[in-house]
């Protein structure tokens, strides 16, 4: 991976353009050839720093089986759990943790048999209760049937007031569940019309995100609920995506973070998924805020994740010369500003890319999670990454000329924060960086052009390059 800047850390209003970098490696965490472009892992961040990833694979022509695979906070992918085998239908599922003693749960829409009367035939849910070595499928559906959660993908979040919350758009309309029993209603919203790939995330509350294709308001929508499931706000649309015409094939992004702020991010554009924008939405205490951070070919994927300490990453995919990439960007701490665009790659003859997912691990990086088409290969599988945030390299004064010594200063910052004890290389000279993020260099001036590099632990490089005058 590396980064290519002509100036500082970039706002929340402003782009940052990416340059090619290398590829860093990925890992294969599902099956290839089994799963299909609209097939989505679920991904929970634990409490031991791994990440459990919950994915969906055909077993047999007329069978489908959900496993859980465990990934390492460095991106090493672990032991995989049988969760469901050889149901009729799966769904792509969610996870959720509850506190010591209540367990990770994961949901899933499904058909178990063909058989009528078959108690699983709806929404349903497993159990683990000892850090998702083992599962246990809970003997029927957790709702009553109607709703169509059978067939569609379902989001879920756990709240300490609230418990275990569900939900899930289909034909039919939005819909969203409290707790793990049929016994308790489905609350629909009628007020989310032609909803697709429901996101969740819970600020104490319930927030829901979508893409809705309505021919009479159509975009990317965000509504909060209180944990009985009814509505505080009407249904909000998100900036820049009223002229949409499709949505992505993925679960719509949203967190929520310490303080009541949540945040969407969505690939957006009339007809050509192309532009990645980023929201947060009106609240209490802050105004919305919309900004685009990157562009794409068409058609792309991207997700939003925070992090432990309140960073966000916003990542998405690309295709660039008839191959698949993928990029991130972090933010600072304040959610002000966005560093340098760092290219993430993709796995070796990969010529698509589909769902992305992250989760946070140590020092603000992040794990990586897409699906790509590879090679020959039939259908898609998930691969996993780990990205580093991006540098900034920008000259503070200085210039180059042929045959001359001058003094350069320079300044590396991520997101616009100085970064201390940084290395900054120019024409066999280098300097370190000081608390201000600042190095000054004595460099003589040769050839036409020259290129700086900056480098730091645990970030991706950036080099910026530098005209030398005659």
């Amino acid at each position: 991976m590396r980064t290519r800047l002509a100036g500082s850390a970039v706002l929340l209003s402003c782009l940052a353009l990416a340059a090619p970098a290398g590829a860093a490696p990925w890992a294969k965490v599902t099956s290839v050839g089994t799963t299909t472009p609209a097939d989505q892992v679920a991904v929970l961040f634990n409490s031991d720093a791994s990440t459990s990833v919950a994915w969906n694979a055909r077993t047999s022509p007329s069978t489908q089986s959900l496993f859980v695979t465990k990934v390492s906070s460095a991106g090493k992918v672990g032991a995989t759990a049988t969760v469901a085998q050889d149901w009729a239908t799966l769904a792509n599922p969610a996870l959720a943790a509850g506190p010591a003693g209540v367990g990770t749960r994961v949901f899933f829409g499904g058909i178990h048999t063909t058989v009528t009367g078959d108690p699983n035939s709806d929404l349903n849910d497993a159990v683990s209760t000892d850090g998702g070595a083992s599962w246990a499928v809970e003997p029927a559906s957790i709702v009553a049937p109607g709703d169509q959660a059978y067939g569609s993908p379902v989001a879920a979040v756990y709240t300490a007031a609230g418990g275990f919350k569900q939900a899930w758009a289909a034909t039919l309309g939005l819909f969203t569940h409290a707790d793990v029993s049929a016994a308790t209603p489905t609350v629909a919203h009628p007020s989310a019309p032609s909803p697709y790939d429901v996101g969740m995330s819970t600020d104490g509350g319930l927030n829901l995100a979508w893409y809705s294709n309505n021919a009479a308001a159509p975009g990317v929508y965000e509504l909060d609920l209180a944990l009985d499931g009814s509505e505080s706000t009407a249904p909000a649309l998100m900036p820049g995506t009223s002229g949409m015409t499709f949505g992505m094939s993925a679960r719509t992004p949203i967190v929520a973070l310490d303080g009541g702020e949540k945040w969407i991010a969505y690939p957006t554009g009339t007809s050509r998924l192309d532009r990645i924008r980023v929201w947060r939405v009106p609240g209490k205490a802050k105004p919305g805020l919309s900004a685009v951070l990157g562009r794409t070919s068409t058609n792309s994927y991207a997700t939003i994740t925070n992090t432990a300490n309140g960073r966000l990453w916003v990542s998405w995919t690309d295709i660039v010369d008839g191959a698949a990439t993928t990029y991130a960007r972090r933010s600072n701490l304040d959610l002000t500003a966005w560093g340098a665009t760092v290219e993430a790659g993709a796995p070796k003859h990969a010529t698509s890319a589909y769902a992305v997912d992250g989760t946070p691990v140590e020092n603000g990086e992040l794990n990586l999670f897409a699906s790509f088409s590879v090679g020959a290969a039939p259908g898609t599988a998930t691969y996993v990454t780990h990205v580093l945030p991006g540098l900034s390299l920008a000259r503070d004064s200085g210039s180059l000329t042929d045959g001359k010594e001058h003094t350069l200063r320079f300044e590396v910052t991520d997101a616009g924060d100085p970064v201390a004890k940084a290395t900054v290389k120019l024409g066999g000279e280098s300097a370190t960086t000081n608390s201000h993020g600042v190095a000054e260099l004595e460099v003589t001036g040769h050839g036409s052009k020259m290129t700086a590099k900056a480098s730091a632990l645990r970030y991706v490089g950036a080099d910026l390059d530098l005209k030398v005058h005659h």
